[in-house]
């Protein structure tokens, strides 16, 4: 459905669509440029960003799934501009290394690349509609 947005469409009207998708915002999302999707799982994040960061026309935008505890380092991306579906695995241990702070240690050991994480990337990488 992003994939045909038009020009000059507002946030209202976006939400519109994807309520017609049975796709529904997350009500208490306060953020004016985004459109937090509520997909009832509270470890995928799923959003669409105003790339312009303009409050009426969302005509450019980035929708992004993020996984979060079980799904850490899973991330969707689809970009108005580029038009492809992009799938990575992020291992922030790995790209951050260690920390000093014992608590930001804590707190990076939580966001350690899971497996729930990697076999939804491979089963998602399956149905062919996302690339690496």
């Amino acid at each position: 459905m992003l994939e045909k947005v038009k020009t000059n469409i507002s946030k209202t009207d976006l939400i519109k669509q994807l309520n017609l998708k049975n796709v529904s915002e997350d009500k208490y999302s306060t953020n004016l440029r985004e459109i937090d999707l509520d997909i009832g799982n509270g470890h995928i994040f799923s959003k669409i960003e105003n790339e312009d960061r303009s409050m009426s026309n969302f005509q450019k935008y980035r929708f992004s799934i993020t996984g979060i505890q079980d799904y850490a380092g899973l991330s969707l991306i689809f970009d108005y501009e580029e038009k492809k579906r992009r799938i990575v695995l992020l291992d922030i241990q790995e790209l951050l290394g260690g920390m000093s702070s014992r608590a930001n240690q804590a707190s990076l050991d939580n966001k350690k690349l899971t497996e729930d994480g990697k076999k939804l990337y491979e089963l998602i990488l399956e149905k062919g509609k996302f690339k690496k």
